[in-house]
């Protein structure tokens, strides 16, 4: 019993024991699995809508009104929009959207991809500006938003701008389903063709390292040998 006491009053008088027992953590007795790994992000479930109605499209191409527009956004529960397309000149003019967006409470961002200088809409989509955007789109859907990209032509058969945009993001967005709203409202589940190309790879950079003596100056070399 004595001897007890006195390690009990050694270790209460011992500073470096009293110094080591406030510096600890809080955590510093939870034990975590070495194997554990953090969750990863759900894949996410994105929507395309077209506004329809250009000149140079198919004859079937029908124009959308701004009232349906809205209808068949608001009906899926569409949170925001990015809109893809080059301006147009009618209600779907990015600050006319914009703002016909903002009273809905819908997100809105305008992305215009397919400029002729960066290789069209399937080389843009896949240059470092457009991987880009798709990244952060599809970021905004995973973080639990429903967000839609918007294009002109309501078609979605191979090689329209639908197509092309869903198949970017399926491959290398990292999203699970692209759905697009089709004039009516109704979803349609795009299906993958695997015609897309991957982004090209990033260049190597070469760096040439060299030795301190072979950049000391010749007369130094010289006289150390």
């Amino acid at each position: 019993g004595t001897d007890s006491a006195a390690s009990a009053l050694t270790q209460a008088l011992d500073p470096g024991l009293a110094k080591r027992s406030l510096l600890s953590s809080p955590n510093s007795d939870l034990q975590f699995d070495s194997q554990q790994q953090p969750p990863a992000a759900p894949a996410a479930a994105v929507f395309s809508i077209a506004t329809g109605g250009h000149n140079g499209y198919a004859a079937d191409e029908r124009r959308v009104e701004e009232k349906d527009f809205f209808k068949w956004l608001t009906s899926h529960g569409i949170t925001s929009l990015w809109d893809l397309r080059s301006p147009a000149s009618d209600w779907s003019e990015p600050g006319q959207l914009k703002r016909a967006c903002a009273a809905r409470s819908i997100a809105y961002r305008t992305y215009p991809l397919g400029r002729r200088e960066a290789g069209g809409l399937p080389g843009h989509l896949r240059s470092e500006e457009g991987q880009d955007v798709l990244r952060r789109f599809a970021e905004v859907a995973t973080l639990g938003g429903r967000a839609a990209f918007a294009v002109a032509q309501s078609g979605h058969s191979a090689g329209t701008a639908r197509a092309e945009v869903a198949e970017q993001l399926l491959l290398t967005a990292a999203v699970a389903k692209v759905l697009h709203i089709l004039p009516g409202g109704q979803l349609q589940e795009h299906v993958a063709t695997g015609a897309a190309e991957a982004p090209p790879a990033p260049a190597k950079v070469e760096v040439q390292l060299t030795s301190p003596a072979a950049e000391a100056p010749k007369e130094e070399v010289e006289a150390a040998a």
